[in-house]
């Protein structure tokens, strides 16, 4: 309420604006799992994605480090499998965004597209192997990461109003970077397996491709965590 306070004795003498109301969240059964754009390009750009959680999921800050580990830095498993071990692609990356009453997880790469069959089935052995958990050193180094960044960034005036304004607008309370930075310090190695295996299943992947391909149904069959 304090935050809220001092926004309206700042911005005051703007009139007051309408509310839209939220589009409700609906799971649906989607008919086709590929979306596919045919481009002739030199190289293939895709997106793996999965139903994540909302902005206020008690498991959110598991799957954001549960996602550093598996692909938000140089020395994370997709990078290393991926591009260091395969020379499959030269950029692969992992994120976790949460919405109001959504989410989403999500893994990119720039692929030559020769080699997408031999990238596609990686990457997904690498994404189904995060049920099984990380190691004691993989949730140490992503737990000092999080932390970190989140520090760094509270360096910047614009940074710290988004970090409170989106809060507000979205979930309705404000929490500390203290109380945030408690929150990422108590995620255990459980946790992340539990939010793991809560989100990576193989009946909710879909794939997003662009590149010279005709045929969703052939990427649609690899669509297999098992």
């Amino acid at each position: 309420q304090e935050v809220v306070d001092q926004i309206t004795g700042s911005l005051g003498s703007l009139h007051d604006g309408k509310i839209l109301p939220m589009f409700p969240h609906e799971k649906k059964v989607l008919s086709k799992r590929v979306a596919l754009e045919h481009r002739p390009t030199e190289q293939a750009h895709l997106a793996i994605g999965l139903a994540g959680f909302a902005n206020d999921d008690p498991d959110r800050h598991a799957l954001s480090i549960m996602s550093v580990v598996l692909g938000e830095t140089m020395s994370s498993r997709l990078f290393e499998e991926v591009r260091e071990q395969r020379g499959l692609a030269y950029d692969i990356h992992s994120g976790a965004h949460f919405y109001s009453n959504c989410g989403a997880f999500v893994v990119e790469s720039g692929i030559d597209p020769n080699r997408v069959d031999e990238a596609i089935p990686v990457i997904l052995k690498e994404l189904g192997k995060m049920r099984d958990g990380v190691t004691e050193a993989e949730w140490t180094q992503a737990l000092q990461l999080t932390k970190g960044r989140m520090m760094l960034r509270m360096e910047e005036s614009r940074a710290v109003s988004s970090f409170l304004g989106i809060q507000e607008l979205i979930r309705g309370e404000v929490q500390s970077v203290d109380e945030v930075i408690a929150n990422i310090s108590s995620v255990t190695q459980e946790d992340i397996k539990r939010a793991a295996n809560r989100v990576i299943k193989s009946e909710n992947l879909v794939l997003a491709i662009v590149g010279p391909f005709d045929d969703p149904d052939h990427f649609e069959a690899m669509l297999n965590l098992d």
